[in-house]
Order: C-alpha cells, then structure tokens, then sequence
C-alpha cells in the first residue's frame, strides 16, 4: 500500500462503495479544493485509489473527518483502517467529528473501530438530499 497526498484526480478512479455515491454531486470545485489543501491523504493499492480520507479543519482546535471508500477495499479495510486510524490521531485536533448515513451500517461500525463515539444517534434531513445522518465525536 502506498499513501499519496488527495488530489482530485483520485476521485476518478475511485470505485465509490454505493452507500456512498450521492456524495460525490456535492463535491464542488470549492470543496474539493479545502480538501486538497487540508490534511488529506489517498491510500493506494497497485496505483489504484481504496481511500481518499482526511481532517478539514474548523480553526478552532476542531476537525471534520472524511472518508470515501472504494467497494473494492475488501481485504485491506483492516490495515487501511489502522493507518486511518494512527493518522488521525496525530492530526492535532482536540475534537475530530464525523456523521455517518443514517442507516448505513458499515459505515457506523467503521467509525466506532476508529474509536469515536456516538452523539447524536439522528440528525433529521442532515444531507441536502432530506437524508438522515448521526454524529460520532473523538477527544484527545
């Protein structure tokens, strides 16, 4: 596995799981954009993107993780889940949050293996699309 600094580009390539592909339409020029010069990274296997993930920060000492993940990740969720992991935890940050799909399910359990806690178990219409999400939080 080779880690890469983000770059839109890996969007491209990215075999987006399906419980994640309406977010890629509300990824505009401008965000994309924060998320190439934040804390971001692609973890790569045989030059092919698994997942582009990182922390956008607030100014405030807290950050935003993010994660689209490729549905063909598969036997390397775990040691991408670590590196993910070891990644944020060094990120600086005195509270990172994330919120998950509603009902996605694997999306919840990756988060809680990454050690973040539940906050909000539903936020009503979160999503531009009217989906609901909830709200996992980490302190350091």
């Amino acid at each position: 596995m080779k880690v890469v600094p983000f770059h839109r580009d890996h969007l491209k390539t990215l075999n987006l799981q399906l419980a994640q592909r309406e977010a890629l339409p509300l990824l505009t020029d401008v965000i994309i954009n924060e998320l190439e010069r934040g804390q971001s990274f692609t973890a790569m296997i045989c030059n092919t993107p698994m997942m582009c993930c990182g922390v956008h920060g607030d100014g405030m000492g807290r950050g935003v993780l993010w994660a689209l993940v490729s549905q063909d990740i598969g036997r390397h969720m775990v040691q991408i889940t670590k590196l993910c992991r070891r990644f944020f935890d060094n990120s600086g940050y005195r509270r990172l949050e994330t919120v998950v799909d509603y009902d996605f399910i694997a999306g919840h359990r990756w988060v809680r293996l990454m050690g973040f806690e539940l906050e909000a178990k539903r936020m009503r219409s979160y999503y531009p699309n009217g989906r609901d999400c909830s709200l996992y939080a980490k302190i350091y």
